[in-house]
């Protein structure tokens, strides 16, 4: 009967999991949708792209002369931001290049999504407000969604039976450490 409860949960497990799953993928498209440039003619594109080019290389002379990323996220206008949102990862893994030889080892590749979450968070505030909203749920999304996988583990070790006694409060502390490192992340 134990064995029959915990299959009967593991599907229905799984089933919340899909589900879940499903509408933190809609969430997204529709956020990339909603807050992405909106597509007119060839000619308004092409406009676009000519002034996010240029908005770059601007940026791109702030940075060479020893601006932050920070301080020139912070003044940047839409277009720079779309841009920087493109070109700043790659910059600034450029700028941060493998040591050689032995003190190169142990070296990783600087992880780009801090700073692209710093620029969706100032694109937040620039955006018209349909695109604002959008990019604001994604990005209350990405920061709910490690807490909610680790609640989702701890029920699957629950229902698998392979949770220890104090494994409700392990998987309790374990999502709030998880939403405390996403607001940190965030902040």
């Amino acid at each position: 009967m134990e064995r029959a409860a915990r299959e009967h949960a593991g599907i229905e497990l799984d089933g919340i999991e899909r589900t879940t799953n499903a509408a933190a993928e809609q969430i997204r498209a529709y956020a990339e949708r909603t807050s992405a440039p909106t597509a007119g003619t060839a000619t308004e594109q092409l406009l676009a792209e000519t002034r996010r080019g240029r908005a770059w290389d601007r940026t791109r002379a702030l940075l060479d002369a020893g601006r932050s990323a920070a301080d020139v996220i912070g003044s940047a206008d839409v277009d720079t931001l779309r841009a920087l949102r493109v070109e700043l990862p790659s910059y600034l893994a450029a700028r941060r290049a493998k040591p050689e030889g032995l003190a190169g080892r142990g070296w990783t590749e600087a992880d780009p999504a801090p700073v692209l979450r710093t620029i969706d968070r100032a694109l937040v505030d620039r955006l018209p407000k349909d695109q604002s909203a959008a990019l604001r749920i994604r990005l209350d999304l990405d920061q709910a969604e490690p807490g909610l996988r680790e609640t989702v583990a701890g029920l699957r070790r629950q229902v698998d039976g392979s949770a220890s006694d104090g494994d409700g409060l392990r998987s309790a502390i374990a999502a709030r450490f998880a939403d405390q490192e996403a607001a940190q992340l965030d902040a």
